[in-house]
């Protein structure tokens, strides 16, 4: 379980490792002013730990669920906050001398698009 302080208060987001139809490897739900994260337990940890953080996100900002009024020209703006929230919080470090960004991406366990989301946002 994982709670999270706001400015007007705190929200618990329980994460829960449950078999999920083929094709999903999350589901985000809300029931009853619960939140939770469900996440198929094949997935790897690593891949669990940026689906949790780009998720929460997406539960913070409390923005439409309609795939629709989503797109913007330069591709899914909620989309992209999520992932730059997650490297906000996955990326703790700066990369050694000499590291590739692929390189420092497998030694912190993230995806590379969030290295290169965090330290070349125009790329």
């Amino acid at each position: 379980m994982f709670a999270i302080l706001l400015r007007k208060g705190c929200v618990s987001i329980e994460v829960i490792k449950r078999e999920l139809p083929d094709g999903i490897a999350d589901l985000v739900a809300e029931l009853y002013g619960s939140v939770m994260i469900i996440l198929d337990p094949s997935l790897p940890d690593c891949e669990a730990r940026y689906i949790v953080a780009h998720e929460i996100y997406h539960h913070l900002d409390e923005h439409p669920d309609l795939r629709l009024l989503k797109r913007t020209f330069f591709g899914d703006k909620y989309e992209y906050r999520s992932d730059l929230f997650a490297a906000a919080l996955l990326i703790d470090e700066m990369p050694e001398e000499g590291e590739t960004d692929v390189s420092f991406a497998a030694r912190l366990g993230v995806p590379v698009r969030l290295v290169r989301l965090w330290f070349f946002p125009a790329a």
